[in-house]
């Protein structure tokens, strides 16, 4: 241990002599050697620490020189190498409360008690502990002696200024096992710890001041000259009544979370579990700080993910539920499901399914849970279920597995479908009646029409032989005109009939259409004459073009053929006279506009065959095309009443 080795006079004052690097005043000199004699196992060392510069010694008697040996260090060493971190802050703090008063009264002088840590250069555990006086030396009457505390007393000299030095006066004592055991512990803990008295750093790790956003305690230290203010301004009254409170030895909370702010701002939560320990020989705070800001963003975020969760269970007018999948207990249920079930909440969390007997039939349960074992989520899958009352309805549920803080559950959300398949079943049930009594209808009008066709046929034929006179004259010229006129009369409803039969047929599902290959001049010239006859009649001029080569289109040859007559017939009936209707052919790809409306199995530019048919009639709106295209319908009572037909071609043609 220091000072465990006699040196004589000559030798300490050879020492003494070596390491004086600036001339001492000569009552200090004379007060150094008197100190050597008075205490030779002491540490007694003078520093030179000029302002916002480093401590250096300038003498050190034999016991402080064996010190330094032992811990690899020379008088020449800078002290920022054999203090820790923590201690020469405080050294400096010190020295920066007495700057002040110096400047004032060069003859200001201050005798205080000290406690410091020493290290080995390079190292960072200490291994010696400095208990003593720190002073600024005064001229004495050089008759020394010291007290009880070791503190240097001497009759002052009033007459001359105190010497700007410090002298260490002293004893260096090893550090326990205890304190060693707890430094090294800490400096390789995980987690942040410190130990603090009155405000100040007395000890920090490595793992707080990277917390803190620092690289080393230098920079903490530098930094702030109290710890209070790495807290956060709202938790640091709280934080400074537990201290309180723990060093006087009253209850305070052991273990408290509150926020620290970095050195860059970025606030941190942390879990402190604090306690009193005796460092330096007076009581002081020593905290272990866990970083939980992870943990702490991950609950705001589940808290704000709950609260969103609960804000959609209120405002939902569907049906949601969350149970525990093991056990199928309710966790929460919405107002949506109290009311559709007619349950309070108290009645139905913590309890399942089966205790609130909301299943029609275990099976309802065994379809939902058989289902979910099967796709791992259930969508749109209808249950049979019950109120509380007792009442029958249907729900569609929609549902999927869902973690949530740690457990499996389950996540239901449906809505009440009763009136909607009450709606589908007799949706269903009309279609099925209107699909009877259509089918009824169109049974009826073929079996009528089979029935007319055959006496219409004999009225045609005779009509047919009268105007042929094969029998003999007819006589007068009006029988002639009758005769014509029956027969006229007759091919109409014949005609009728037969489009009545066509529209029958397509009802069923009956018309047939048979494509082969046919010349299209086939088609379009019988049509053509035919049309004509009819408008020659009525003053009204034909025109049709034909290509001069021959077209050969992939068709039902009789059902074109009847298109073409219905459209050219339509166009005839309503042109007034001196109109004209024009036909004609061109080969022609489809416009992309109207692919999408012609249900056409076109690809790309494939060319195709287009029989345009126009005249200069009365015309119709979108609207009463629409009409139009429907079975008997008619655009205009008045006009229907002035053209014969009984709103069937273009229906028939569309088909």
């Amino acid at each position: 241990m220091a000072g465990s080795s006699p040196h004589d006079d000559a030798t300490a004052r050879a020492l003494a002599t070596v390491v004086e690097t600036s001339p001492l005043p000569g009552w200090l000199k004379r007060d150094l050697a008197t100190l050597d004699k008075l205490m030779p196992q002491a540490i007694v060392a003078l520093i030179q620490w000029p302002e916002g510069g480093e401590g250096r010694i300038i003498h050190a008697n034999p016991a402080t020189l064996d010190l330094l040996k032992e811990i690899g260090a020379s008088p020449d060493t800078p002290l920022g190498l054999l203090l820790p971190p923590e201690d020469l802050a405080s050294v400096r703090a010190m020295i920066a409360d007495q700057a002040p008063l110096a400047s004032k009264d060069p003859a200001h002088a201050f005798n205080l008690p000290i406690s410091m840590h020493i290290v080995s250069p390079g190292k960072s555990v200490p291994q010696w502990r400095f208990l003593g006086w720190v002073q600024r030396p005064q001229p004495t009457d050089g008759k020394l002696s010291t007290g009880r505390s070791g503190a240097l007393l001497g009759a002052r000299d009033g007459a001359a200024d105190a010497a700007p030095y410090l002298l260490l006066i002293g004893r260096a004592i090893p550090l326990s096992d205890e304190e060693l055991r707890f430094r090294r512990i800490a400096d390789q803990a995980v987690e942040g710890i410190i130990v603090h008295r009155d405000d100040r750093v007395l000890y920090a790790n490595q793992r707080i001041i990277e917390m803190l956003g620092f690289s080393c305690i230098n920079e903490l230290l530098k930094s702030a000259g109290k710890v209070s203010q790495w807290v956060h301004p709202d938790d640091r009254e709280r934080a400074a009544d537990n201290i309180r409170a723990r060093l006087a030895g009253e209850e305070a909370e052991r273990d408290y979370e509150f926020r620290l702010l970095s050195r860059t701002g970025r606030t941190l939560w942390v879990n402190c579990r604090a306690g009193t320990i005796e460092w330096d020989g007076e009581p002081a705070v020593v905290a272990t700080l866990f970083d939980i800001t992870d943990k702490k963003q991950a609950d705001e975020a589940l808290q704000e993910s709950e609260q969103l969760f609960r804000n959609v269970f209120a405002i939902s007018p569907d049906i949601i539920t969350l149970t525990r999948l093991e056990t199928g207990e309710y966790r929460y249920v919405n107002e949506a499901f109290l009311n559709a079930f007619g349950f309070r909440e108290d009645e139905v969390i913590g309890r399942t399914s089966f205790d609130l007997g909301i299943w029609r039939t275990r099976k309802e349960r065994e379809k939902l849970i058989a289902e979910l074992g099967r796709k791992g989520a259930i969508k749109e899958l209808e249950l049979k279920v019950r109120r509380k009352d007792g009442t029958p309805f249907v729900v569609a549920l929609t549902g999927t597995r869902l973690p949530f803080r740690g457990e499996p559950y389950l996540l239901l959300m449906g809505r009440d479908i009763t009136e909607k398949k009450r709606q589908e079943s007799e949706l269903r049930r009309s279609k099925e009646e209107a699909e009877i009594a259509n089918r009824t209808k169109s049974e009826f009008l073929a079996n009528i029409s089979h029935e007319l066709r055959t006496p219409l046929n004999a009225i045609i034929g005779f009509s047919e032989v009268l105007q042929q006179e094969l029998f003999g004259p007819l006589g007068h010229q009006r029988y002639h005109e009758y005769v014509g006129d029956i027969n006229d009369a007759g091919r109409h409803l014949l005609s009728l009939i037969n489009d009545i039969l066509d529209l029958s047929r397509l009802e069923a599902g009956h018309m047939s259409v048979t494509n082969e290959p046919v010349h299209l001049d086939d088609i379009i010239l019988p049509a053509a004459r035919l049309v004509r006859e009819r408008a020659s009649r009525r003053g009204i001029e034909f025109f049709y073009d034909v290509p001069p080569h021959k077209i050969v289109v992939e068709a039902d040859r009789l059902r074109l053929k009847q298109v073409l007559i219905n459209i050219l017939n339509n166009a005839v009936k309503f042109t007034d006279g001196d109109g004209q209707v024009r036909l004609w052919v061109e080969e022609t790809s489809l416009p992309i506009e109207l692919r999408e409306k012609v249900d056409l199995d076109i690809e790309g530019d494939k060319r195709i065959i287009a029989i345009h048919v126009q005249d200069t009639g009365i015309g119709m709106s979108e609207e009463q095309i629409a009409v139009a295209l429907t079975p008997f319908g008619q655009v205009d009572p008045v006009l229907s009443r002035r053209s014969e037909g009984a709103g069937l071609g273009l229906p028939l043609s569309k088909a």
